[in-house]
């Protein structure tokens, strides 16, 4: 089963609809594992410390953004994370254009755009219309 690339909101004036993203083409590249020559082994990457010269664990690490050779701001996950939910995942569409005025050049990859249902929409489809009453009568 496909999994979506993205999740979020596709606008248009007042009208939002969740969607899932999904990608239209099927990635057909082989990957290939390391292997130990001798043993037939698959390997590890390991995280090395050149300063410390010893190996660490992952959950030793923090990201960083290197503002000049050696030099570095440090981010922890937290505070990547609450970028994350400061970006909006809505896509507004202000206009339609015709298919000339778009460069070819984002015609690369493809997408599906699937309609996400909320819980409440699920609900309220599940409801039979005959159960739907208008409040005066």
């Amino acid at each position: 089963m496909a999994r979506p690339i993205s999740r979020g909101v596709l606008s248009f004036g007042l009208v939002s609809i969740p969607v899932e993203l999904y990608s239209a083409i099927e990635d057909h590249n082989i990957r290939f594992h390391l292997l130990h020559k001798k043993c037939g082994s698959r390997v590890r990457n390991q995280l090395f410390c050149p300063v410390c010269k010893v190996v660490i664990e992952r959950d030793e690490t923090v990201r960083g953004y290197e503002l000049s050779k050696g030099q570095y701001i440090r981010f922890e996950d937290a505070e990547l994370e609450a970028l994350e939910t400061e970006a909006n995942s809505s896509i507004d569409m202000r206009e339609f254009i015709p298919i000339e005025k778009v460069d070819p050049i984002y015609f690369e990859s493809s997408y599906y755009a699937i309609w996400r249902p909320t819980k409440e929409q699920i609900n309220l489809t599940a409801c039979s219309p005959t159960r739907w009453r208008r409040p005066d009568g």
